[in-house]
């Protein structure tokens, strides 16, 4: 499976975060007005530097063949998917960490765009557990 250019490697995200944050210290340091964009720009380049890291992190389990049968798994079957990511999402309780998580999976190729979306409404459905919990 071919790999988006963004997030393909921690090569990349490192000058896009070094530019983002560089950019945002410079705008939050000008003047009380600028300070707002500042932080905005600053929380983009460390974004962008959770991905490159998350990306890198998950390349070596394409080698491992239980993770992969997993994946597999769960790209042939996008109910399972769902499940999966509302159960992880439920036990986390960060639909955001279960997004990201799946980003970095796509971005190394170990999922499909299908898989991806199915897991995206599964993070989305286990914040009702979440917010249940809560309540």
């Amino acid at each position: 499976m071919e790999r988006p250019l963004l997030f393909s490697s921690l090569h990349l995200a490192l000058p896009i975060t070094l530019a983002f944050v560089t950019l945002g210290v410079l705008l939050f340091l000008m003047n009380v007005k600028m300070r707002a964009y500042g932080s905005i720009v600053l929380g983009f380049g460390f974004v962008f530097f959770g991905m490159g890291i998350m990306t890198a992190a998950m390349e070596p389990l394409q080698t491992d063949p239980v993770f992969m049968e997993y994946l597999a798994a769960i790209s042939e079957q996008p109910l399972l998917a769902v499940v999966v990511a509302a159960l992880f999402t439920a036990i986390v309780q960060n639909s955001a960490a279960t997004i990201a998580l799946a980003m970095a999976l796509a971005a190394n190729g170990s999922i499909s765009l299908e898989a991806g979306v199915a897991i995206v409404y599964g993070a989305n459905f286990g914040t009702v557990f979440t917010a249940s919990s809560q309540a």
